[in-house]
């Protein structure tokens, strides 16, 4: 795995351990809206990606990881997939893009 996309999967995975301590009963809805936010990206609709991505990102709270975590929005293109794989959605999520990934045609990264 390359180092970069290596460090961005720790990242995803340091952004669940945040949700999860931070907000214990609602993570799992923080973790899907990133994966969502991932999966727009992924669409091309970036707009709407990075506003569902920084809310996540905001929810996690202040710490010494945030810096790290900033580097995730920055870094996003190509790496959507394996960062969902890492922050663990619901299946279906997962699922979802993983089969928007293998089938989605190569499009112009636009501003929508």
């Amino acid at each position: 795995m390359d180092m970069q996309v290596e460090a961005h999967t720790r990242a995803a995975a340091t952004l669940r351990q945040l949700l999860t301590h931070q907000h214990p009963e609602h993570f799992m809805l923080f973790v899907d809206q990133f994966a969502m936010g991932c999966l727009l990206h992924l669409q091309g609709e970036r707009a709407a990606a990075y506003r569902l991505i920084a809310q996540v990102l905001a929810a996690a709270g202040d710490s010494h990881e945030k810096r790290q975590l900033a580097g995730l929005l920055k870094d996003l293109s190509g790496n959507e997939v394996p960062l969902v794989r890492e922050i663990g959605p619901n299946p279906e999520l997962l699922q979802l893009c993983e089969r928007v990934q293998d089938t989605r045609v190569a499009e112009p990264a636009c501003g929508r």
